[in-house]
């Protein structure tokens, strides 16, 4: 699904660098690099529950504990296949998720976080 994700990103224009975490911890590691080096958060991350190695709430524990000042800018999306109202509720609860969405990706859903991302980016 990545794959299908990375290519409707890179269709729709909106993205100039995509980098894939081939699972929750990789994209972690990703995310631990650019803080170290002081680089700037994506300003989209899309999270799914089900991942390999940790899942997705194993990963909101983690991400959590990233300087607010680094991830101020990010928008966290769950973009994952439960239709598990618990699920909703259990991600929309947390600080960290701006938005959930369930699979899979369409356009609509792009140009939707185009637009959010640019008013995350202008507060």
């Amino acid at each position: 699904m990545n794959f299908v994700n990375k290519r409707m990103l890179e269709k729709s224009g909106h993205a100039d660098t995509i980098e894939v975490g081939l699972g929750g911890r990789m994209g972690l590691e990703l995310l631990a690099n650019k803080q170290q080096k002081g680089e700037r958060f994506p300003d989209l991350i899309m999270l799914d529950l089900n991942m390999p190695e940790i899942n997705g709430w194993e990963f909101l524990d983690e991400y959590r504990k990233f300087s607010p000042q680094v991830k101020s800018k990010t928008l966290l999306v769950m973009l994952t296949s439960s239709l598990d109202p618990d699920d909703f509720s259990s991600a929309m609860n947390r600080s960290e998720v701006d938005e959930y969405y369930v699979k899979p990706l369409e356009m609509s859903v792009i140009e939707d976080l185009v637009a959010k991302c640019q008013a995350k980016s202008d507060q």
